[in-house]
């Protein structure tokens, strides 16, 4: 969905119920973005792909002033890291969930390792049956 797809009065809000909706465009007066809430901000951008839709951060430089991280996105607020190229520069903790850590799933670990979903780090403790590739975690180890 995109904001062709709106009309000229809606932009199409990427985030909304996982595959976008359309919703009133704050740069145009269309819709009013809610004061101390997660998407208080109106991206006015022409040029951004969430513009006229109320986000969490409009830019990189106002998340590192306010300590919340180094780049915005728009849906999900200040994070450290967007994708897995921003954490390249540390190895031990090469994939990004928002701050860099060591996995995500044990398809990030060696093979025959779980990814422990509670420190997010490769080794043989599990807490989840999906930490493992075997599918079975017990009493913290996989199986």
């Amino acid at each position: 969905m995109s904001n062709a797809d709106c009309g000229g009065a809606l932009v199409c809000n990427q985030a909304a119920f996982g595959f976008g909706a359309c919703v009133g465009n704050c740069a145009t007066g269309g819709a009013t973005c809610v004061p101390d809430s997660r998407f208080s901000e109106c991206q006015t951008d022409i040029l951004s792909p969430s513009y006229g839709s109320c986000v969490s951060c409009v830019s990189d430089q106002e998340c590192v002033s306010a300590g919340t991280g180094t780049y915005c996105t728009p849906y999900n607020g200040c994070q450290d890291c967007r994708n897995d190229a921003d954490c390249a520069a540390t190895p031990s903790t090469p994939v990004c969930a928002g701050v860099c850590v060591g996995c995500v799933s044990f398809h990030d670990c060696a093979p025959g390792q779980a990814c422990d979903a509670a420190s997010f780090t490769c080794g043989t403790s599990c807490s989840l049956d999906q930490d493992c590739p075997s599918g079975t975690c017990t009493n913290g180890t996989c199986g």
